[in-house]
């Protein structure tokens, strides 16, 4: 292979990038929503308290991926925003982070449930008092819905960010070139006739 000759030409770097997400990064982003749902299902389906631990663990773990995406993410349109010298509201502010802590709460309710010898923290926490006051499989299931709220609280976060960030359904609002809307000779738009 002949040499090129590059004496006298500057490197260049150069940011390529496409405006689309790519397929690699959807299936990601879509994966890890889909099985945050899906431990919640079998999480919700089991009475046994080291399965329900295990799957808090895992919703924790998928929580804590989450985070670290969409805080890349918010950190990828900061940086755009800088570049175009442009003010703009962060996407994302550390919310599915902070989900991911709260069910350490509930980890460790799991875990002292059954004990008689209980952390000074516990002894003060009257949530875990009321639990602990109730017969077990009630107490489960109260553990349960705290763990599904905050699951649905951290996907209702997941979705305002995605809003913000243009990457959820792309919905145009196309009633003008409807047919229904054509044939009755009138629109929604009144300043637009055909």
């Amino acid at each position: 292979m002949p040499d090129i000759e590059t004496e006298g030409y500057e490197e260049q770097s150069q940011l390529v990038q496409t405006e689309t997400t790519g397929m690699h990064e959807m299936k990601i982003y879509n994966e890890l929503r889909d099985q945050i749902w899906s431990y919640l299902d079998v999480l919700k389906q089991t009475s046994d308290v080291a399965r329900i631990s295990s799957n808090i663990i895992q919703i924790q773990n998928l929580l804590s991926r989450a985070d670290s995406l969409w805080t890349e993410i918010n950190a990828a349109f900061v940086a755009k925003y800088a570049k175009l010298k442009a003010t703009g509201e962060p996407v994302y502010s550390g919310e599915l982070g902070l989900k991911a802590q709260e069910l350490t709460t509930y980890l460790k309710y799991l875990q002292y449930m059954d004990s008689h010898s209980l952390p000074l923290e516990l002894l003060n926490d009257k949530r875990f008092m009321e639990l602990k006051s109730m017969q077990k499989g009630e107490a489960i299931f109260g553990i349960q819905n705290k763990v599904s709220e905050i699951v649905e609280s951290a996907d209702m976060k997941w979705g305002e960010s995605a809003v913000k960030a243009g990457i959820n359904l792309p919905i145009r609002a196309k009633e003008e070139q409807s047919m229904f809307f054509r044939a009755r000779k009138t629109s929604s738009n009144p300043y637009k006739r055909w």
